[in-house]
């Protein structure tokens, strides 16, 4: 079982904030944080939904499921479209560093020629790496796709 006071004390902490300041925003008292703290009260439901608020992270995370670095982002007020690419970009971000990680085992040839493709904006318009270990990859303008192979379980 998950426990929830330590996960409310590693975020209070890490936001470099006081039982006192917690319990003022909250609308409680700092005896009560303390007792969510040390694990002798659970926060009521209302005051989970607050205690996630605050830090900006889901109730899942505070209930000791999903990722810490999953946030919650409060997109009201953004068009459809901006949402949208807010979706791309973080995608993005997710392949990059995938590929980053990829790069390192790249043999010395390979990863010459994708700085090269990078850093000179060669005018050729797509950079194809036929098969790079267990990975494809095209550099295609700014963007760069990748394909790694998979073996079917039978």
């Amino acid at each position: 079982m998950v426990d929830i006071g330590n996960k409310i004390k590693e975020l209070r902490t890490e936001q470099k904030m006081t039982q006192s300041d917690l319990a003022e925003r909250l609308g409680v008292t700092k005896s009560s944080i303390s007792s969510y703290e040390n694990g002798s009260r659970l926060p009521s439901y209302d005051i989970l939904l607050k205690i996630a608020r605050i830090f900006k992270v889901s109730t899942d995370i505070l209930l000791g499921h999903g990722d810490k670095n999953e946030i919650n982002l409060n997109v009201s007020g953004l068009t459809n479209e901006q949402i949208l690419f807010l979706k791309t970009l973080i995608e993005d971000y997710r392949r990059a560093n995938i590929i980053s990680s990829l790069f390192d085992t790249f043999p010395d040839e390979i990863k010459a020629q994708i700085n090269d493709y990078i850093e000179t904006g060669n005018k050729k318009e797509t950079l194809g790496i036929k098969s790079v270990g267990k990975a494809k990859i095209t550099l295609k303008n700014s963007h760069c796709s990748y394909h790694l192979k998979t073996k079917k379980i039978k």
